[in-house]
């Protein structure tokens, strides 16, 4: 009776290991986090732009940094540019916005068309790791607001 009676509780506690065991380990991420152009505004010289960071996966994210290229309309906004996030939190399945601006006469005079294309790539660093992302894309004007595009 004695015997039967330990392996019980060794086998409760055993269970109880497996389960705290599974619960301590670090979480798979589904889908890596997307980033993508928003938006971009041109006020002469003078180019704003949003970026869009998207937690793919169930779990919140935190986001140290993010490092970019960045090509507009055939013209380079940013190459391996840093973007210090402050860790930035990301809801599971949710999306935060991060702004970036640039001076650059080039890339305005490229903007002016109905729509533009743009090539977005570069490394996002998170507390989970670190996530490589590239994205080949289009921004339309938005009707009556030149150089303001979505």
């Amino acid at each position: 009776m004695k015997v039967l009676k330990v392996l019980k509780i060794l086998l409760v506690l055993a269970l109880i290991g497996s389960l705290l065991a599974c619960a301590s380990g670090r979480r798979e991420r589904a889908e890596p986090p997307r980033v993508s152009l928003q938006s971009l505004k041109v006020d002469g010289t003078a180019v704003s732009m949003q970026l869009r960071v998207t937690n793919q996966s169930f779990g919140p994210m935190v986001f140290k940094r993010l490092t970019m290229d960045l090509t507009v309309a055939g013209v380079v906004a940013a190459k391996g540019q840093p973007i210090e996030l402050n860790a930035l939190r990301v809801p599971g399945l949710g999306t935060e916005v991060v702004s970036y601006a640039v001076n650059n006469a080039e890339l305005a005079a490229a903007t002016n068309q109905a729509k533009i294309t743009y090539r977005l790539s570069g490394q996002a660093l998170s507390e989970d790791g670190q996530f490589p992302f590239e994205l080949d894309s289009i921004l339309n004007q938005v009707p009556g607001s030149p150089g303001e595009f979505r």
